[in-house]
This record gives structure tokens, sequence and C-alpha cells, in this order.
């Protein structure tokens, strides 16, 4: 590694989230903190808690002819960590960046190195995802539900903490209980974060969103549709009850939850990606019943 000068850009405007994580600025040098290096870009792995899940390759494109003209002009955020026997160090802040000088060969990159913990590498990283709005809908919403459950955040907490309202935060949270078929479109933008929050409560969800798509409809026209929609099917109070209490567990537990009552009594349905999320459940119910 050598020591460089790097330029420093302007600051970027931050939540009180991230500059609280990060320092008053990353570029600063701080007790904690190694910066304005250029590190061999072999030594450097991709983040395990980078809550992005899609990389558009046209951004990425118009990325690497940045780089390819200016350079990196802001540098990675990295920690050190051991793996197979040896010193790496992971990606917390600049992935795409990263992707960008691997694809044009370059040998090194500058970096800031920081001393976080596994809690403080997911925080920056899904904060510092939610500031440059690099997320889809549906990513943000997991990021906030992943800070919620592994974290304990209340919503005005995590609303303080990364500079959103929240009413924001509240109505992000709602895409949680969507099913699985339309998240996706939302992360292929084929329907908007609005055009999502209309369908939550409307009686048929599928045929509204086929309606959506054949229409062309935009956000305002989807609200007059699913008020139509609730008109011509009046739920019961047993109804109404029934999806307060599928909400309250979807956001207790952090995993979407699906609950049918009759008069013999009923099913609760936990949908889950992962076995991690299994494993937070049980460890939640362990502490529930200590």
């Amino acid at each position: 590694m050598t020591v460089t000068e790097l330029k420093r850009p302007n600051k970027p405007s931050l939540g009180r989230g991230l500059s609280a994580l990060l320092g008053e600025s990353i570029y600063e040098q701080s007790e904690d903190a190694v910066s304005n290096l250029d590190m061999d870009i072999h030594l450097i792995r991709p983040g395990k808690y980078q809550p992005r899940r899609r990389f558009d390759d046209e951004q990425l494109a118009s990325l690497i002819d940045s780089v390819k003209t200016k350079g990196i002009i802001q540098p990675l955020v990295i920690r050190p960590i051991e793996l197979d026997g040896r010193q790496v160090y992971e990606i917390i802040a600049g992935e795409r960046r990263w992707r960008a000088a691997r694809t044009l060969g370059l040998a090194t990159v500058p970096v800031v190195i920081k001393n976080f913990d596994d809690k403080e590498a997911l925080e920056t990283a899904i904060i510092e995802n939610i500031q440059r709005d690099d997320l889809t809908p549906i990513e943000e919403a997991e990021a906030y539900q992943r800070l919620m459950s592994e974290f304990n955040y209340t919503q005005e907490e995590l609303a303080r903490s990364i500079g959103k309202s929240r009413s924001h935060v509240a109505n992000m949270l709602r895409l949680m209980n969507l099913p699985e078929n339309i998240k996706e479109l939302i992360n292929e933008g084929k329907i908007s974060a609005g055009h999502a929050r209309t369908l939550i409560k409307a009686p048929n969800m599928e045929e509204m969103v086929e309606e959506i798509l054949t229409g062309g409809m935009n956000v305002r026209e989807a609200e007059k549709l699913a008020k139509q929609k609730r008109m011509q099917v009046d739920p019961s109070d047993h109804e109404i009850q029934t999806q307060g209490l599928e909400t309250q567990l979807t956001q207790m537990l952090g995993l979407r939850c699906l609950l049918k009552i009759n008069r013999s009594g009923g099913t609760l349905t936990i949908h889950f990606n992962s076995y991690e999320e299994i494993d937070d459940l049980m460890s939640k119910l362990r502490m529930a019943h200590a």
C-alpha cells in the first residue's frame, strides 16, 4: 500500500446516522481509521452486508467511463477481516467503484480503512446506500426491516438515524406485505412504490396490478381504481382485525406473515428467504420465552 494525496470532493448532505457512523467526513483521519491509501484491489472483497441486490448495467458502464477518464475521486470505505487465515478487506461503501476498477484492470484503488464491527458495517452499508438513493424501494424496505429486526430500531429511531420522516419509513415498510411477484415488479421498475402502496389494501392485488400494467396507469389513476374496488367489497370487522394482526406480526417478527382465522381455529404462515432469517426468528422466540 502506498500513501496518496486524494482530492477531497464536496461533502454530500448526510443524514445524522451516516455522519455519526463515518465521522464528520470519511476523508478525515480519525483514531479508528487509516485514510488516503492505495490498496491492492485483489485484497478487497464485496461486503456481506451489501443491501443492493441489483447493479444496473447502464449505470455501471457510465461509472466505468468516468473512472477511465477521471479516476476514482471518492475512496472506498473498507474494513479488515480474516479470510482463510489471512487478512483481507471487506467493502462497506463503494462496491460499484470497485467493480468499475476491476473491469478496467486497475491494480489499486483509493480507500479509507475503518475498524467497524459487524453491526456498524451493516448499519453503514444500509444507510450509505439509502443516502445515495441507490436502492430500489423493495431493497430500501428490506434494509429498514433488517435494521429494525437485528438492532431493535423503532420506526422513529430509524427515521432520525437516516434523516427521513417517520411516515416515509412506515410507508416503505408496508411494501414488505406485498407478494414476492409484485415485489419483483417493483425491483424491475415496472411499477412504482406509489403504485404498490395502492395495492396493499386492494381486495384482489393480482387482478389490479394487471390492470395497472395493461392500462399504463399513473399512481393517481391506480388510487382511484383501488378505491372503487374497495367500495365493491365491503370488508367485515373480522377481516379488518385479521389484516391488522398480520401487519403487527410482520413488523414484530421482521418476516411477512399471513393469518387465516375461522371458527375452529386458524393458520399462521411465515414467509422467509434464508436460513439466517429462520435463525433470527428462533432467537426472538427464545428471548420472548426466557
